[in-house]
């Protein structure tokens, strides 16, 4: 996988979410390189590389080969969507 997660939207999401983000140290507008992402039917986790533990997906904007992807329109990413 070579996509990169952008924190774009720090003040998205629940505030244990927000929590999550501050605490690990994750700076707004800093890109940072997705290791795995699990879709579920009401959330979506983003594991990044270096960090222990997931994040919500709407605290981020997705790049690959920096062009700007929609991973929840993407088969590779939902698995809700039929290929």
């Amino acid at each position: 996988m070579n996509v990169i997660a952008r924190f774009s939207y720090p003040e998205n999401g629940r505030d244990s979410d927000i929590r999550n983000a501050r605490s690990a140290g994750l700076k707004p507008g800093e890109d940072y390189t997705v290791r795995d992402i699990m879709m579920g039917q009401s959330s979506t986790s983003v594991y990044l590389d270096g960090f222990d533990h997931p994040f919500n997906s709407v605290q981020f904007t997705f790049f690959e080969n920096k062009q700007e992807i929609d991973i929840f329109r993407d088969a590779r990413f939902n698995p809700y969507i039929r290929s």
